[in-house]
């Protein structure tokens, strides 16, 4: 009979701080213990005209002195106890002048829960792999799967089919409207006028404006000019053209509009086709969209 294989007991796991003791860690931990004011550094003698400032520093630098070999001694013991769930203190009170700044016990009240964490986080870490010994141990059949093939009746490919595919919608060329309406107008179409008196005292002010604001350059003003000559032109223009009429142009669209009617009634018949033959009557009965549009457009523009 093969022994079930448990996890680790733990409430709760820190798995983000990992499975290995830190250093660090340990050194930060034990580091928030010292307490300078109770240290005799702190009650070291002024010295004669010195600063305030300058005898801060000297107390608590000769305070550094001291317990930084004090500190990594005391985290050196505590890593070389790992792995275990929590620390001793007995291999920590071997070092020198070590209860002069730091209490053991409150050492190992400190580091503690940082040792109980690292230790269920190795624990789980070798259940897993424990796990994944006996996973890879296992052996692996291939199972070999079939792809089926389905064979459809004769009856179900003959039935035509019930939709409309982009294709059916545009297999003819869509329609343009007529050259003599597409934004071009024949000069049969224009009356020309002469002797028309032209003014335009709003482009005479907009270039008055632009030469004010281009004083200090030289190429703005020669902008300016250009624009000036071509103002003096327009002004002297004694010729104006005006629609004669607008029937042929109302006429395209007119034709225009009767070829696109034409268009959607197909693509309708199209769609009629397509649909079950329950719903064929019903959308005849329906009145077209396009029946209600006008056949000549309103307006003469």
């Amino acid at each position: 009979m093969s022994r079930v294989l448990l996890p680790p007991v733990c409430n709760l796991f820190h798995l983000t701080r990992g499975k290995l003791v830190r250093k660090e860690e340990l050194l930060t931990a034990v580091t928030s213990i010292l307490d300078f004011a109770s240290s005799a550094e702190s009650r070291m003698t002024r010295q004669l005209n010195e600063r305030k400032g300058s005898y801060e520093e000297r107390r608590k630098k000769a305070f550094r002195n001291a317990t930084a070999p004090i500190l990594k001694a005391v985290v050196d013991r505590l890593a070389e106890q790992w792995p275990c769930e929590v620390p001793t203190a007995a291999s920590v009170s071997s070092v020198d002048r070590v209860s002069v700044y730091l209490d053991l016990n409150e050492i190992i009240y400190k580091v503690g829960p940082m040792f109980k964490a690292w230790y269920n986080n190795l624990q789980f870490f070798l259940y897993l792999e424990r796990i994944g010994r006996i996973i890879s141990a296992q052996p692996v059949i291939q199972i070999e799967v079939s792809t089926p093939r389905l064979h459809f009746p004769s009856a179900i490919l003959s039935t035509p089919i019930r939709f409309v595919t982009g294709n059916d919608l545009f297999t003819g060329a869509g329609h343009t409207m007529p050259n003599n309406s597409a934004a071009v107008v024949d000069i049969d179409q224009l009356v020309l006028r002469k002797n028309v008196a032209s003014s335009n005292d709003r482009l005479r002010t907009l270039v008055d404006r632009l030469e004010a604001t281009a004083a200090d350059s030289k190429y703005e003003k020669a902008h300016v000019n250009d624009l000036r000559d071509s103002s003096s032109a327009l002004q002297q223009s004694q010729y104006q053209y005006t629609l004669r009429n607008c029937d042929n142009i109302q006429q395209d669209v007119a034709r225009h509009l009767r070829v696109c009617q034409m268009q959607v009634g197909s693509v309708y018949e199209l769609l009629v086709r397509a649909v079950l033959p329950q719903s064929i009557q019903r959308l005849y009965r329906a009145v077209p969209l396009w029946s209600a549009w006008p056949l000549h457009p309103s307006g003469s523009e």
